[in-house]
């Protein structure tokens, strides 16, 4: 966790990872709800605009402090939530339907945690549970291991933390709140190397592009690969600002 930045994968370079500012404070958010007096609540919650890399950001601590994972859907049920859970957490197979009741489900999926402290439950999408009126099942897995010092960090777009205020009794537990930033130069300098490590950039060609992308690493990428494409047919390796005003 020395590195900070947000992680992109790239379908054009299998698994590469570009580590961007978010991440950081993502990392930073989940450093500190692991690190709190026990006496404190420990939810999160990273929030911001779609495109950000937020989800990026779980599957950098999934993969660098063992997080637990789960990308929640607007079709679940309280349910197919807790399902999703326990496959996660090796409770259950992930598909198979489990005929344990929701409140004996919630139980063991708090025990689990209860008994690993140390692996946060990161709940991305989670704007779907407050939509649906679920949040509080959230609240019900929390009371069984909040006294080990678990911690619970829910991912969603930029109106959840007003969404969660109206449930008091959730949002009066949530220790710390951290927005997803757009990217900055520093950010599109490392996915252009990345995604176009070949390719010259002409002076003011990146910053351009990152502030008609509105900072979006999602629609960074998505640029910068179609400048890739359009570079390599035509058998250039600079980009120059004019290209990219002419849709290059």
């Amino acid at each position: 966790m020395s590195e900070n930045g947000n992680i992109v994968n790239f379908p054009s370079r299998a698994r590469s990872i570009a580590k961007l500012a978010n991440v950081s404070r993502f990392v930073d958010l989940i450093q500190t709800l692991q690190d709190r007096p026990i006496d404190l609540p420990g939810f999160g919650v990273f929030y911001g605009a779609a495109g950000l890399g937020k989800s990026m950001a779980s599957t950098y601590a999934a993969n660098k402090i063992r997080a637990h994972v789960v990308e929640c859907d607007f079709t679940w049920t309280q349910k197919a939530f807790c399902e999703a859970v326990m496959a996660e957490i090796g409770l259950l197979y992930k598909g198979a339907p489990t005929r344990t009741p929701i409140y004996r489900a919630v139980g063991e999926i708090g025990d689990y945690f209860a008994a690993n402290p140390s692996r946060p439950l990161i709940i991305d999408e989670a704007d779907f549970l407050v939509k649906r009126k679920m949040i509080e099942i959230v609240r019900a897995i929390y009371k069984y291991c909040a006294p080990a010092g678990a911690s619970i960090v829910l991912i969603g777009e930029e109106t959840m933390p007003k969404a969660l205020s109206l449930w008091e009794r959730f949002d009066s537990r949530i220790l710390m709140r951290v927005m997803a930033l757009p990217l900055d130069a520093a950010d599109t300098e490392k996915l252009a190397h990345l995604v176009c490590p070949d390719l010259v950039f002409e002076d003011g060609v990146l910053d351009r592009l990152r502030r008609a992308a509105g900072g979006s690493a999602r629609r960074i990428v998505t640029r910068l690969n179609t400048i890739l494409a359009a570079a390599r047919k035509a058998n250039r390796t600079t980009i120059t600002v004019a290209e990219i005003e002419g849709g290059a």
